[in-house]
């Protein structure tokens, strides 16, 4: 396959070449028997074509709206397909594409803004002259559910519940091979079927793959929720000798360690069909650069653009989508189960873009860290407004929170975030590191010291006791702001929603009784602020909130794991030693 070119890019599909099928809105009535009319001006145009007989003629129908996708939220059309030029086909491979979440939210038109970036291209979209797919294929991309509620509202959040239920995918497929025989005068069957996820469409191909077997998977740094349903496809796959999956993704972002533990399965297997691959491609131009390479070859060896760097890949303008991936390995919370977080009133600012690098959601065994990425809840010239009327300045009150309000009532975000270094720099290094950390924007994952934690913290210890003592060898517990009894600890950290435990092999059914019993300790938590939270910080979270809005800092994964005994954790905290009294001599005058 030739090197991806380096011409531009063009920011909406072109014109169809003179012949091929016009785009053409089709308003179907609910139900899979409908008729299918075309107007006499549609008819012309495939007389006018005049292919050979038997031939098809690459083309797209746009179905303005699907009886299979009523309940899917959102705006027209509701599927788009689109074929490539055949020969008397009787049989056709069948492409279904899951994308990811939107920037235009509601607004999202499939047709626009994901079909450029989806992949779904028979040819190379930089240089069409660089021809990829031949095989008789038909594309569908169907649009998901605008499902803004979560754990903290999200605009950007699109699922797919209507192609979870059982047998809707082959319905989808089904119909659509329909229309396009009625199109095109081929009745044809499916043959292969290749599944593509972009992004947060990875969680809705999680959930498929456990009621239907693919012939291909290619996933687009998609898979940010547990591959489990992946790896056991994939396993079957090969132990039979068919098959395909191909894995694409960014090293160091949420989908790379779920990729890795893919890559650890199909390694050992040394089959060009079976890969995964790290690219420095931007997110969402992963989908265009690969997706022709990959639909012309199951085993093509990918080629990354000529120019390494990534500001340089983007070569043209496309319609950017600046998605947000998928938020949680939960089924139920991407699928349907609106769950408001308790702590997080979040809102967005219409029309901002919102940061495209989100770290993705991690789990601890059965405990999910929350994970809020709260947007700020107004502009900061109206927060600004707000904390001024709670300065103290204007107030006249005295009390702490009235002072920190007047920070942000005079201050800019980062203004207000280096003030807040104050108090930090006073509760010690390890919270000065972590909030340096946070303020740098790198994103990166932070290593906690569990073991340190341990030692220093009696909260923690009788914490992990008081979760031991409800029985069993495992367990999950949190640890709030106020249990650590250590300021340095509370301000580097702050509350850890997820601190697991579990007794080492060999142990005994009396294990409690052996001091020397062995305990594996991790803990995974989610650094941000939450401005709605009450306390005196309100104004410091709400300008850490907005730098993270502008990019100017982070939020970021921390992660750690220590094996201790279960002495350590009986441990009592020493009695402070007392410095020995100071020898004074007393000079008694005589009073004669």
């Amino acid at each position: 396959m030739s090197t991806v070119a380096e011409s531009s890019i063009p920011a909406t599909e072109s014109t169809p070449d003179p012949g091929a099928w016009l785009a053409r809105e089709e308003v179907f009535a609910e139900g899979f028997d409908e008729s299918y009319a075309y107007s006499g001006e549609y008819d012309h145009l495939i007389d006018r074509h005049e292919a050979p007989r038997g031939a098809v003629t690459p083309g797209r129908l746009i179905v303005s709206r699907h009886p299979l996708l009523r309940s899917h939220a959102g705006t027209p059309p509701d599927v788009l397909i689109e074929w490539n030029g055949m020969v008397q086909p009787s049989v056709v491979d069948v492409v279904v594409h899951l994308h990811g979440y939107s920037r235009h939210g509601a607004a999202m038109n499939i047709v626009e803004h994901k079909k450029p970036i989806s992949g779904l291209d028979f040819a190379n979209p930089g240089d069409p002259a660089a021809v990829g797919r031949t095989t008789p294929t038909v594309f569908i991309l169907p649009r998901g559910h605008h499902q803004p509620e979560g754990r903290c509202v999200n605009p950007a959040r699109y699922t797919f519940p209507a192609l979870l239920k059982p047998g809707a995918l082959q319905q989808l497929i089904d119909d659509a091979l329909a229309r396009f025989a009625t199109a095109t005068g081929a009745a044809v069957r499916r043959n292969r079927l290749i599944l593509t996820a972009h992004s947060g469409g990875g969680a809705a191909l999680m959930a498929i793959l456990g009621r239907t077997d693919p012939d291909e998977v290619h996933a687009f740094d998609a898979l940010y929720n547990d591959p489990k349903p992946l790896i056991d496809w994939v396993r079957q796959r090969m132990v039979a000798g068919t098959g395909a999956l191909r894995v694409v993704y960014r090293a160091g972002e949420g989908t790379a360690r779920h990729s890795e533990r893919v890559a650890a399965v199909v390694r050992p297997a040394g089959s060009p069909n079976f890969r995964v691959e790290r690219t420095r491609v931007p997110h969402n131009d992963i989908p265009r650069w690969f997706g022709w390479q990959l639909l012309a070859g199951a085993s093509t060896d990918l080629r990354e653009p000529a120019r390494s760097r990534e500001s340089e890949h983007r070569q043209a303008p496309i319609p950017l989508e600046d998605e947000y991936w998928s938020e949680t390995d939960s089924q139920s919370e991407d699928f349907g189960v609106a769950a408001r977080s308790r702590e997080c009133r979040c809102h967005s600012r219409a029309g901002e873009a919102f940061e495209a690098a989100a770290p993705a959601r991690h789990t601890r065994g059965t405990c999910t860290p929350d994970r809020h990425d709260c947007k700020p809840e107004a502009p900061w010239s109206e927060m600004q407004k707000r904390f001024r009327e709670r300065c103290s300045l204007t107030t006249h009150r005295l009390d702490p929170r009235s002072a920190v309000d007047c920070a942000c009532a005079f201050g800019g975000p980062l203004a207000v975030a280096l003030a807040a270094l104050i108090p930090v720099i006073g509760a010690g290094p390890l919270a000065v590191r972590l909030f340096a950390h946070f303020l740098s924007g790198s994103g990166t994952e932070v290593t906690i010291d569990v073991a340190d934690m341990i030692r220093r913290s009696s909260g923690v210890r009788e914490k992990i006791r008081r979760s031991i003592a409800k029985g069993g060898t495992s367990g999950v517990t949190r640890i709030e702001q106020s249990e650590y009894h250590d300021r340095e600890l509370q301000f580097a950290y702050g509350a850890i929603d997820c601190l697991q435990w579990r007794v080492l092999p060999p142990a005994t059914k009396d294990w409690r009784r052996n001091p020397m019993t062995r305990l594996e300790i991790s803990i995974l938590d989610y650094y941000e602020f939450h401005p709605g939270r009450p306390g005196v910080s309100q104004c410091a979270h709400a300008a850490c909130v907005e730098l993270v809005a502008r990019g100017q800092a982070r939020n970021f994964w921390t992660r750690g794991s220590a094996v201790v005994t279960w002495a350590d954790l009986q441990a009592r905290p020493s009695a402070p030693v007392r410095p020995p009294r100071e020898r004074r001599d007393v000079v008694y005058q005589s009073t004669r």
